[in-house]
């Protein structure tokens, strides 16, 4: 996506005008059951967008930024921001706040301090108010706690600061604040961007790493102790993906998952391995952390507190946190009031574990100052530390809220009632140029414009099937015939945090109706593409000659019949067909092209299937028969597989192959297949001992070359070149065919 980090961080979103969006309402009741999809954690706000769309705030307003005018100073209700249902990201700072619409525009709330808000009027604004008139903003970033500066990343891959530059923050020539946006160099190709309290770091569309700003505790990472005023590019690798500056220090995560760190360390908050209890008390170079057991996924936390995300496959199912305990930070049920007299620890100077309930995963993690919020892939929100000004949202009395805090995770309802706008989306038309931010709701939905891999990740996160065993309820067709396919295109896409397929877990698809003219050829990757849509039937598959992987593509498919990969002739990667099928229980037919390579779990649990077409094997050799591809299917000899003549004896040669019913195919078809006593064959003559009826004989491509003939006794085929040949003949009610060789 233009303009965005290809990261593990949280939910990235492609920001264009939604012009093309059709929408048909239909009434539903007033009450519906939403769930979380985003949060951020600013100094002590919070700001959550529910599954509608809808903007949420809780906690400190001092300076209007709850973005809700007439609240008190601090609540721990939660506040819907306006009315609007188009919200993509919220991102919180020190009494301020910016908000990013589906239309690529940047609103702002709170305080003004520095021209922070980039409205550059020089008032606070207690509900949000548009930055300039731009609609390409993609990401921004705030430098949060006590600063007050902010960078904007566009979709064409510039970047644009505003508020202070005591410390060139910004980038920008001279130390004045800048009320509006204004464009740090000329370079196009940003993708990610962060801020701590006065440095900032930020990474390339080439993986390369680059900061500038402070540095006086080292948390540019360049060697020394040197500000620089302007983007300095960090070492000479390639390889980031992800980057989070905290504070006076920076986390910057490697492609391979690997973290590394540098900055200030006080209470060793970088996470490094200690000796002895001991701890450098800063670093001025990038440092390998090893004291995490996975591939580091997120970075969140304060001047105090840092919290790390850890995801294996995608999905994040640990998180760690060190240093401070006062309030509960750590969540580990051991925390302290800050000025309390408890005996429980106040720090940790390695990563704990919160104390959040088992088997979850995570989608969104973010902290503020000595309080962490979480959602998970299935929309639940847990929260725990600081709760003083009602920033954890849990509804705590007002009288409560100056001792207000837990050291242990608590779940956070997400306010239900009426989806703003009167109805639900049902059907839908969207452009690959304008994709919703919402979809959960549509019934329908068909695409158009020109679509690639990029885009259907999008349309994942629209569906709400991004997140790690998220679901949706409510798609039951989707119509690709009107939209054009970029060449290489995947439905295995990256969503929220981690790959998965496009339509996973849409639990009421029916129908797939796949691109006209062609389209359907340009599709590569479908790992996972449909796996668990239990009511999926039917889907043509037929025009899919450039599929690369169905590795469980249709897993979970209960309902699915028919599978047509007659022209899916790429399918030859070791894990290609993996689990392709798997619990397919009503699967009672596939039809498979030349060359296919199996593997484990291939038709596992297809109890139902019968027919196997594999006539148009090509092979010389034995195809190899994977241990596990049929596991579950009690009885092989159900199963019929259906050769070409020539490559039948191969398979009725394997001693595995074997165990399925194999069946010779001719023009006429075959009941029965194989060799037969009553008949006999020295090359030129056939002898048979009984009186056999409407005889043919085939060539191996099915046709038809001598016949009919009643033959009694002998029948010579002196006449035919030499070759092999198919010998087809009515037994009774049955044909039958023998495989002969005229030499």
């Amino acid at each position: 996506m233009p303009g965005m980090a290809p990261t593990y961080s949280r939910l990235s979103w492609k920001m264009q005008h939604c012009d093309s969006l059709k929408v048909r309402f239909s009434p539903k009741s007033a009450a519906q059951n939403h769930v979380w999809k985003y949060v951020d954690a600013g100094d002590a706000t919070t700001y959550a967008i529910r599954d509608d769309g809808t903007l949420w705030s809780c906690g400190w307003n001092e300076k209007g930024q709850l973005g809700v005018p007439g609240v008190a100073e601090r609540t721990a209700e939660w506040q819907m921001v306006g009315q609007d249902t188009d919200w993509k990201k919220a991102v919180g700072g020190k009494a301020y706040a910016f908000f990013i619409k589906a239309d690529g525009s940047l609103w702002a709330v709170g305080t003004q301090e520095n021209g922070v808000q980039g409205t550059g009027d020089g008032v606070d604004h207690r509900q949000p108010v548009r930055v300039g008139t731009d609609s390409d903003w993609a990401d921004v970033a705030a430098s949060r706690f006590w600063g007050y500066s902010a960078i904007g990343l566009k979709t064409d891959g510039s970047i644009w600061g505003w508020g202070s530059n005591s410390s060139s923050q910004l980038g920008l020539d001279g130390a004045g604040a800048r009320v509006m946006p204004e464009r740090i160099g000329t370079d196009n190709d940003w993708k990610m961007v962060t801020m701590g309290v006065s440095h900032t770091m930020a990474i390339k569309a080439d993986g390369s790493l680059w900061g500038w700003g402070q540095n006086y505790n080292g948390q540019l990472g360049t060697g020394d102790t040197e500000s620089r005023p302007k983007p300095v590019r960090i070492g000479a690798d390639n390889d980031w993906a992800y980057v989070k500056a905290i504070d006076n220090r920076t986390y910057a995560v490697k492609a391979d998952g690997s973290l590394w760190a540098t900055g200030d360390n006080h209470s060793n908050l970088l996470g490094m391995a200690l000796a002895g209890g001991e701890y450098e008390p800063a670093y001025s170079v990038l440092t390998r952390v090893t004291t995490l057991d996975g591939p580091v996924a997120q970075v969140s936390g304060c001047e105090q507190t840092t919290t790390f995300a850890i995801g294996e496959g995608g999905a994040v199912t640990r998180v760690y946190a060190l240093g401070s305990n006062a309030n509960g930070g750590l969540g580990d049920g051991k925390g302290k009031l800050l000025s309390g007299s408890s005996s429980d620890m106040p720090f940790s100077l390695v990563p704990v574990k919160p104390l959040l309930p088992g088997g979850i995963v995570c989608s969104v993690l973010s902290s503020g100052q000595n309080y962490s919020m979480v959602v998970t892939a299935d929309g639940k929100m847990y929260g725990w530390g600081n709760n003083r000004g009602g920033q954890l949202g849990d509804g705590t009395e007002y009288d409560r809220l100056q001792l207000s805090y837990y050291k242990s995770p608590i779940e956070i309802p997400c306010p239900g009632g009426a989806t703003p706008g009167g109805g639900s989306q049902t059907e839908i038309t969207v452009d690959a140029a304008a994709i919703p931010s919402n979809l959960r709701d549509a019934e329908v939905v068909r695409l158009t414009g020109t679509w690639n891999t990029a885009a259907f990740g999008e349309l994942a996160v629209a569906l709400g099937t991004s997140g790690f065993m998220a679901t949706n309820k409510a798609l039951r067709r989707i119509d690709m015939s009107q939209a054009a396919i970029e060449p290489g295109t995947d439905l295995y896409v990256q969503g929220s945090l981690s790959k998965n397929g496009a339509f996973v877990n849409c639990k009421a698809l029916e129908a797939v109706v796949m691109p006209e003219g062609g389209g359907a050829a340009n599709f590569a990757n479908c790992s996972s593409a449909f796996m668990n849509c239990e009511k999926l039937a039917t889907i043509d598959l037929s025009g899919c000659t450039g599929l690369t992987s169905l590795k469980s593509a249709f897993s979970g498919c209960a309902s699915l019949r028919l599978a047509d990969l007659s022209a899916a002739t790429a399918l030859t990667g070791m894990s290609s067909m993996q689990g392709a099928f798997s619990g397919c229980a009503s699967l009672y037919k596939v039809v498979l092209p030349a060359e296919v390579t199996f593997s484990s779990g291939t038709f596992a649990d297809c109890t139902s299937l019968s027919d196997i077409d594999w006539t148009r094997y090509a092979g010389t050799a034995v195809p190899v028969f994977y241990v596990g591809m049929f596991s579950g299917i009690a009885d092989l000899k159900a199963v019929t597989l259906t050769v070409s003549g020539d490559a039948y004896p191969l398979f009725a040669a394997d001693a595995n192959w074997s165990r399925l019913t194999l069946k010779a195919a001719t023009a006429d078809g075959v009941d029965a297949a194989g060799s037969d006593a009553a008949l006999s064959f020295d090359g030129t003559t056939l002898r048979t001992s009984s009186t056999i009826g409407n005889v043919g004989v085939y060539t191996l491509a099915g046709a038809l070359v001598a016949g009919r003939h009643t033959v009694s006794g002998s029948w010579s085929l002196a006449s035919l070149p030499a070759g092999a040949y198919v010998l087809v003949y009515t037994d009774g009610a049955r044909k039958q065919s023998v495989r002969i060789v005229r030499r």
